[in-house]
């Protein structure tokens, strides 16, 4: 049955394909390829963060400098928890929350 969906599957994306016109690397095109190639990077670089994006150069400046502190606070107390020892995360840690059970300020 797995075999059947595999090949299902298959067939439909040869009809996308053929009728966009895609085309799939063959493997000596693929064994040709240097082991470090990776695809052209299309995002932009070097504009304003989200997170940081202020009007207020000064304001821009003190959350520059919270995040510098967060980040310090996060990574102390990851490598307390890596190593076992009971860690407090700062206020603001989203993905440990779900990943383990941790402990986070609330102030």
């Amino acid at each position: 049955m797995l075999l059947e969906k595999v090949a299902l599957v298959e067939q439909e994306a040869a009809t996308r394909r053929r009728e966009t016109g895609a085309a799939v690397l063959g493997r000596k095109r693929i064994l040709a390829q240097h082991w470090n190639n990776r695809p052209a990077d299309a995002e932009l670089r070097r504009e304003l963060s989200p997170a940081l994006a202020c009007r207020d150069k000064w304001r821009r400046i003190e959350r520059i400098k919270q995040n510098k502190l967060f980040q310090t606070f996060y990574r102390a107390a990851f490598e307390a928890f890596r190593t076992g020892v009971a860690a407090i995360f700062p206020l603001g840690t989203w993905a440990m929350r779900f990943r383990a059970p941790i402990q986070i300020t609330t102030a």
